[in-house]
């Protein structure tokens, strides 16, 4: 499949909508780019590029890949389905941005060269969407967190629990507990 374009190529079209649709293989450059992707499958790309007049590109596209990255908690291998949006507006070399194109909610980017190239892109979205929070299906269910020796991970209610149970053995008043047996704190 075809991600970059020549922009004269892109201009031919008499303002209609070129149609982006199909794969791209970017697993080589994505774990490169990325120390959290270990592995990635093919790229489905779905969307448009409108040309806006002789010097404004605009790229609106869907991006799914399937992704393997670490657990934030074991390291261990996940599979992930990863969806992106690319929306930029990209202007030809010597065309400064207008105050219209500033206002638009798309990123507005200045072409160095007279080709549009959305692998660099494509592959932004996709590294920017990978969630901060991966987790194995067993560490989601179970509540796993990693241990050592002398220490362990765990939530903020584990360890207010933690404080709460300590501070009530630290208590002078702990070792009279067992005097009377009977009775209810």
């Amino acid at each position: 499949m075809k991600i970059k374009w020549a922009l004269n190529e892109l201009r031919k079209q008499d303002n209609e909508p070129t149609r982006i649709q199909g794969q791209v293989d970017l697993e080589s450059s994505l774990t490169k780019r990325s120390k959290s992707i270990l592995a990635a499958g093919p790229v489905t790309i779905d969307g448009w590029i409108i040309t806006e007049g002789e010097d404004a590109f605009i790229v609106d596209c869907t991006l799914t890949v399937a992704l393997t990255v670490p657990s934030t908690r074991s390291l261990t291998p996940v599979d992930i389905d990863c969806k992106a949006k690319l929306q930029e507006t990209y202007l030809a070399p010597g065309r400064e941005a207008s105050q219209e194109d500033l206002d638009q909610d798309e990123l507005v980017i200045q072409l160095a060269s007279q080709e549009l190239d959305l692998q660099k892109p494509i592959e932004d979205s996709i590294i920017l969407a990978i969630p901060t929070k991966v987790l194995t299906e067993e560490e989601e269910e179970k509540g796993i967190f990693p241990k050592g020796d002398d220490w362990e991970v765990m939530t903020e209610e584990g360890l207010k629990q933690q404080r709460k149970d300590q501070a009530q053995e630290d208590s002078p008043f702990a070792a009279l507990k067992d005097l009377f047996p009977d009775e209810d704190e």
